[in-house]
């Protein structure tokens, strides 16, 4: 399966604004074309931080997300109100990941209050020498990714 980012994030290298349709209720729209929207085999994946629930739901529709990252510091409770807005009636089966950030072992306890609201968990190893098999004691699934400082 092809995947395809869209990093609506502050620091993107390549950020990704909307126009304003100035017209109220309709939802802004993306400033370039929706490229590769035709691509049905590519699961898009639209990561945010801290970022405002409608301006997920404007970019969930306009860029016909699958997957829903978010990087901050939201709550649970905004991932819960997000799923419950966005599935089913504007994108029935959307997915949510959490970034976690893993400096140190009890850093997995973090994620206990994310395990009934998420569907995946992005474990942000700042250590190699973290194990991810010991520590994790959740049920979701999850993908690694390291932050290496380099000097």
């Amino acid at each position: 399966m092809n995947i395809k980012t869209f990093d609506f994030t502050p620091e993107a290298s390549r950020p990704l604004n909307m126009e304003s349709t100035h017209a109220g209720i309709i939802p802004d729209r993306a400033q370039t074309d929706n490229e590769g929207a035709d691509d049905a085999d590519a699961w898009r994946v639209g990561i945010f931080c801290d970022e405002m629930p409608q301006n997920i739901i404007t970019r969930v529709v306009n860029y016909q997300l699958d997957v829903v990252q978010l990087n901050g510091q939201e709550t649970p409770t905004v991932i819960r109100n997000l799923r419950r807005t966005i599935d089913p009636d504007i994108h029935a089966g959307i997915l949510f990941m959490k970034r976690i950030t893993i400096a140190a072992a009890t850093d997995f306890d973090a994620c206990q209050p994310y395990e009934d609201c998420v569907d995946y968990f992005l474990f942000d190893l700042q250590d190699d020498g973290i194990s991810v098999d010991d520590h994790y004691k959740g049920t979701k699934p999850f993908l690694l990714s390291t932050t290496r400082k380099v000097s």
